[in-house]
């Protein structure tokens, strides 16, 4: 039985799904104060007490497999996210739901708090391509979910999951 190749679309679209769920237990996390020198240890410590100061979670430093900062050092006063690693999901879902807590408050550089699901470099891409779509009004809005699924509600509100540019309207 001869198999028929996959277009080019669907692999490039199978492949950034599979880079997708390599991340499924990771959150992007921005206002934690930075220091020289941090070490894993100390960026643990410090994601714990913010889930427990600004989130009010109970996290223990053994649900974390590791955190680190992301980014480059370039600009020595903007405070790098902190990239984490969950042992399991539902700790790192328990924080991502706890995120609305976040909403209007600031970090020292008058920056707002953000606790992020860590996308792929292709669904980053298309994420700010339905936000500016949402700016211009071509959707009502958009969200990425628990899931890393990046999701828009269409000016019927009827809401779509969208995996390529080419799925926006």
């Amino acid at each position: 039985m001869e198999m028929t190749p996959l277009p080019p679309k669907s692999v490039s679209n199978s492949i950034n799904a599979l880079e997708q769920y390599t991340r499924r237990n990771s959150l992007r996390i921005r206002g934690i104060l930075e220091v020289d020198r941090e070490t894993g240890e100390m960026c643990i410590h410090k994601v714990v007490n913010f889930c427990r100061i600004k989130l009010g979670l109970d996290l223990q430093p053994q649900c974390i497999d590791r955190a680190h900062r992301v980014g480059s050092k370039e600009n020595a006063t903007a405070q790098r996210v902190m990239l984490v690693k969950f042992v399991s999901l539902q700790d790192r879902d328990r924080v991502f739901r706890a995120r609305s807590k976040l909403k209007g408050k600031r970090d020292d550089q008058d920056k707002p708090l953000l606790v992020l699901a860590d996308l792929t470099r292709e669904n980053m891409r298309i994420f700010s391509a339905a936000l500016s779509a949402k700016n211009r009004g071509r959707i009502k809005d958009t969200w990425v979910d628990a899931n890393c699924r990046i999701i828009i509600t269409l000016t019927d509100n009827t809401r779509k999951n969208i995996d390529c540019v080419e799925d926006l309207p």
